[in-house]
């Protein structure tokens, strides 16, 4: 089974603040503006045989409609088209950031043995026979990680549930490992420029992130915003802030928050003469595919792929392993919502991060892996940063951190910035 074929609906959690129709309205007004028999033509001219295309079933992504491509001899490949691929909504950022997504994959692919799907072609224009942009990646076998997470042959068994987990995280860690390679001075999207010898070189250009939209603040068609690049994390971040700040007045509770977190995020190490690495822009069970063995065996959606701070980068722990540090998201305990996704404790997450950090140890060395051991905190920065709906628990949780049970109005700012500064220094303490 594939990834693609798990993905049956629009994942919705990256969005919370959008409705589901607004979504399947986007994604009714994209399938009506391409033509498939198009897409079939441009297939089957590529690899000289005939094909077949599903028409009445494609696949949802969070930012792409997907078709599964069938040739007569049992190979198949999928066709990813951007969910605002069409002329009104898809501008030359847009352009640039398919094609960059496009040579990225292409980039990792030769340098690395990591499983990305091989991209077959790739269009940044409204001018072909499908009358879209799209993508046409080779399609990789495997269960996701987020099916086989809970998955054993002894529903009854922790220590063979153990044993597997184990095995699929140091296969995760084996694969982002190998981006340890490839580094950059600045924080942004890659750009490919040919040269005489028919190689291409690496340079960074602005960085493009997904943007979370939000109904209140935003109109329905804006899906992304360009900011940077960046020399420093310090600077992506506070520009992640100011790109979240609604439009309406702040109350008096949500401008503390404001200043809380401008705090934190100036309490970041500075590092001179900065590197950035490249990360998986999406980092989550989802993108994850592995067989019955455990082994990763394929690394998918790498849609707004960047170069990215170090403390954040293919060193940090995966998605799955901090639900706990984002609350908001975190479907346990008294919290929970019935019948809604289920979830790790705190107990057992903190105790498969320490796993993870040594396996990262492992791969990598011990300087390296300094980059691990709280990465954590600085992704739930990163996504309060972001995300305002999700700032307010996060800002919570990192002052336990910073002051532990202490009454916060007794605190003087400056002995707040400096226990900031000891939480986010890269020690050999990790943070639970």
């Amino acid at each position: 089974m594939s990834e693609i074929q798990e993905k049956t609906s629009p994942p919705l959690s990256n969005r919370s603040s959008t409705s589901a129709d607004t979504l399947l309205e986007d994604f009714a007004a994209l399938r009506k503006a391409i033509f498939l028999d198009g897409l079939i033509t441009i297939a089957s001219r590529i690899r000289g045989v005939g094909c077949t295309v599903d028409v009445e079933n494609p696949f949802y992504g969070s930012f792409n409609l997907i078709y599964a491509v069938t040739f007569l001899d049992g190979v198949k490949w999928a066709a990813r088209i951007p969910l605002h691929g069409v002329k009104e909504s898809f501008h030359d950022s847009d352009a640039k950031a398919l094609k960059s997504q496009a040579l990225t994959m292409r980039f990792i692919k030769q340098n690395t043995s990591i499983p990305v799907p091989d991209v077959i072609h790739f269009d940044t224009t409204f001018d072909n026979a499908l009358g879209a942009p799209f993508l046409l990646i080779t399609w990789l076998e495997g269960i996701p990680i987020y099916s086989a997470w809970r998955k054993t042959s002894s529903f009854d068994d922790h220590t063979i549930l153990d044993e597997r987990r184990e095995k699929m995280l140091r296969s995760v860690g084996k694969v982002m490992a190998q981006l340890r390679f490839l580094s950059a001075p600045k924080l942004g999207e890659l750009d490919f420029e040919p040269t005489n010898d028919t190689n291409e070189k690496l340079r960074v250009k602005d960085f493009q992130y997904m943007h979370s939209l939000h109904l209140e603040e935003h109109s329905e068609d804006v899906m992304f915003s360009d900011i940077g690049p960046f020399d420093h994390t310090r600077d992506f971040l506070s520009a992640l802030e100011k790109d979240s700040i609604p439009d309406r007045p702040l109350d008096d509770f949500a401008r503390g928050q404001r200043e809380l977190l401008k705090i934190m995020i100036d309490s970041i190490p500075v590092v001179e003469h900065e590197k950035f690495v490249l990360v998986h822009p999406d980092f989550d069970s989802q993108n994850f595919l592995v067989n019955e063995e455990g082994t990763v065996t394929g690394v998918l959606d790498w849609d707004g792929v960047s170069t990215y701070p170090r403390y954040i980068g293919y060193s940090r722990y995966p998605g799955w392993l901090t639900r706990d540090w984002d609350p908001l998201i975190y479907n346990y305990g008294e919290n929970r919502i019935p019948d809604g996704k289920e979830e790790d404790s705190p107990e057992t997450l903190r105790k498969l991060r320490k796993m993870y950090f040594s396996i990262m140890q492992e791969e990598l060395g011990e300087d390296e892996a300094k980059w691990t051991i709280n990465s954590h905190l600085f992704e739930a920065i990163e996504i309060a940063a972001r995300n305002p709906m999700n700032s307010s628990s996060i800002i919570t949780l990192l002052l336990s951190v910073a002051l532990g049970k202490g009454d916060l109005a007794e605190e003087k700012i400056n002995i707040l910035k400096e226990k900031f500064r000891e939480a986010l220094a890269c020690t050999t303490h990790i943070i639970e």
